[in-house]
Order: C-alpha cells, then sequence, then structure tokens
C-alpha cells in the first residue's frame, strides 16, 4: 500500500484498559509498563520519517480539560497542536519474567494496541495489535528465527515490549 508518509503526530500517554484496585502488584506493573511503553514509543518514532513527534504535555491545555467524547477529544488535540494525527497506545498486559536469562519459571509478557488517528476527520489511518509472551524454543519451532534474534535466552518484559513496539510501528505505512 502505497500512502504519504505522515508529517506530525502527536503521541498521548499510554492508557490502560482498566484500574484493577485489588491488585497493588498488577497496578505497580502496569504503571511501569505505562512509563516504559511512552519512552519506547517516543524512542522509535524519532527513527521514522515523521518530521515533528510532539507529546501531549507539550500543549498549553492539558488532555484532561479537552472536551469529552473521542472524536471532539481529537478534533480539539489537532486544533490545539497545529497536528493532524494522533497516536493512542493502550497496554493491557506486562509481566515481568521470573527467573533469568537462562532458566525462566514464567517468561516475560506484554499486550498493547496502537492507533493513529486522522484529528480533523476522527478516522482510524491504520491500527495494530501486540500480544505475545515468550516461548521456549521447544515450544514452537517456528520462533527459532525470533529466539536467534533474542540471543536464546529469556528477555525481560522491557526487551519483549521494545522488539513489540518496532515491529509494529515500522509496519505501519504512515510512518516508514
Amino acid at each position: 500500500m502505497d500512502v504519504a508518509p505522515v508529517s506530525c503526530v502527536v503521541v498521548l500517554p499510554t492508557q490502560t484498559p482498566y484500574e484493577d484496585s485489588s491488585s497493588n502488584q498488577m497496578n505497580n506493573n502496569m504503571q511501569a509498563g505505562v512509563k516504559y511503553l511512552d519512552t519506547a514509543v517516543l524512542s522509535e518514532l524519532r527513527k521514522s520519517k515523521v518530521e515533528k513527534v510532539l507529546q501531549s504535555t507539550q500543549f498549553s491545555l492539558p488532555i484532561s480539560e479537552m472536551t469529552s467524547g473521542e472524536y471532539s477529544l481529537m478534533k480539539e488535540i489537532g486544533e490545539v497542536s497545529g497536528c493532524n494525527n494522533v497516536l493512542i497506545t493502550t497496554l493491557s498486559h506486562f509481566r515481568q519474567r521470573q527467573g533469568g536469562e537462562m532458566a525462566a519459571g514464567d517468561p516475560a509478557s506484554a499486550a498493547f494496541e496502537m492507533k493513529l488517528i486522522e484529528a480533523d476527520t476522527g478516522r482510524t489511518l491504520w491500527m495494530s495489535t501486540f500480544n505475545e509472551t515468550q516461548s521456549s524454543l521447544f515450544e514452537n519451532l517456528f520462533s527459532f528465527s525470533k529466539a536467534q534474534s533474542r540471543g536464546f535466552k529469556w528477555i525481560t518484559v522491557e526487551e519483549l515490549v521494545s522488539q513489540g513496539v518496532q515491529e509494529k510501528l515500522q509496519e505501519c505505512p504512515y510512518l516508514y
């Protein structure tokens, strides 16, 4: 698919689909995941063809004060920022491996969704999901190239997320 790359993208802070107040450990994991995913997305976008990458914290009007409703919010972000594209990332799962590089009792696991929205129309230009729990080579022989690129070791959830962000954003025809 041949499309013109976008010249400007506003990156909203990573969201989570729910708040689970019953588990402090889960909340701490998700908070760490949100911070890490924000950093990974910005870092990868800076390598793309996008000329201008803006964060919502750069606006004079905080996102929390903008009008409600997704379409209204996107339109207002576009007007305030002067940028017609918004990247929304939602983290639904972020679990650190239990164990070390050579032996993990519980492997790293992460899931997130990314959407590139055209601000003035509210139209979704692109959407992708990432959902992976690292598996051993013996569990999935089709993962040989992935295992080889990871050095045949158990990786951290941060490494998993970084690889997922890079893979997904590089698939977006509007960014690369």
